[in-house]
C-alpha cells in the first residue's frame, strides 16, 4: 500500500476495533502489527507456532522482532 492507503487501513481497523469488531490483518510489517493488533497468530513452516495476545508473545523480549526470531529459531532447532 502507498502512504495514503496505509493510513486509510489504520483508520478503518481502529474504527472496527472501537465498534468491538474483529479484523483479520495479514502483514509482514511488524510496526503495523504492533500498532493495530491485540492478538496474533504466527505461522512457521505452515504450522501455528503462536496464537494469543501480543503482550504474551513479547513478554521477556525487547521487541516483536526478537520474539518472532525466537519462534523461528526454535522451529529450526537452533
Amino acid at each position: 500500500l502507498d502512504l495514503l492507503g496505509k493510513q486509510l487501513l489504520r483508520d478503518v481497523v481502529r474504527e472496527f476495533k472501537k465498534a468491538g469488531r474483529t479484523v483479520l490483518l495479514v502483514s509482514h510489517s511488524l510496526p503495523e502489527v504492533q500498532e493495530l493488533c491485540d492478538e496474533a497468530a504466527v505461522l512457521v513452516n505452515g504450522a501455528v507456532a503462536f496464537r494469543g495476545k501480543l503482550d504474551a508473545l513479547t513478554a521477556g523480549r525487547h521487541t516483536l522482532e526478537a520474539a518472532l526470531r525466537g519462534l523461528y529459531t526454535k522451529e529450526a532447532g537452533r
